[in-house]
C-alpha cells in the first residue's frame, strides 16, 4: 500500500471525529491536523486527501487559508499519484453555503499542481446522514485502492 496523508482541520471537532474514524482501519493512513502553527509536513506520500469544514459563509475554515499556500507548494512538488476532499458541511444551519469549502479550495487549487485533489470530492452532513461512515468509508478506500495500483470507478464514487 502507498503512504496516504489525510490531512484536515475542524472548527468543533465534528471534521476530527469523522477523519479519526475513517482513519483507524487503515494503518498506511497518516492523520494529521492542522492548527495555527505552520504544518510540519513534506512530500512523501503518494495519496493526499484534504479535509474541511465549511466554515463561516462557505469560506475554508482559518488554518487551511493561512497554510494552504505552503501546502501547495510542498505536495505540488511532491506530486502524489492520487487524492481528494472530503468536505463537511450542516444542512441544518447552513444550507446555503452547505459544501461551500468545496468553492474555496477550487479557489485556491485550480492552475496548481493539486488540482488534481478537485477530481474526487465526498462530501458529507454526518448529523443529516446516518449511512455517511459507509459512503465515506467507499470513497477513501477507492481513493487509496487506486493509489496502490487498484481500481477506481469515477462515477460510483465522486459525489
Amino acid at each position: 500500500m502507498s503512504r496516504a496523508l489525510l490531512l484536515f482541520s475542524s472548527a468543533r471537532g465534528q471534521t476530527r471525529r469523522v477523519c479519526r474514524l475513517l482513519a483507524a482501519p487503515h494503518a498506511a493512513l497518516d492523520l494529521m491536523e492542522l492548527t495555527p502553527d505552520p504544518p510540519r509536513c513534506g512530500g512523501g506520500h503518494d495519496v493526499v486527501i484534504f479535509a474541511s469544514p465549511t466554515y463561516g459563509q462557505g469560506e475554508l475554515h482559518h488554518v487551511w487559508t493561512a497554510h494552504l499556500p505552503q501546502l501547495i507548494q510542498v505536495f505540488g512538488a511532491a506530486h502524489p499519484a492520487q487524492g481528494g476532499l472530503l468536505v463537511l458541511g450542516d444542512r441544518r444551519y447552513h444550507a446555503r453555503t452547505f459544501a461551500g469549502a468545496v468553492n474555496a479550495f477550487h479557489r485556491h487549487l485550480c492552475g496548481t499542481p493539486l488540482a488534481q485533489l478537485l477530481d474526487r470530492v465526498c462530501v458529507l452532513d454526518p448529523r443529516q446522514n446516518p449511512a455517511w461512515q459507509q459512503h465515506a468509508s467507499t470513497w477513501l478506500d477507492a481513493i487509496l485502492q487506486e493509489g496502490s495500483g487498484g481500481p477506481y470507478d469515477d462515477a460510483e464514487y465522486h459525489h
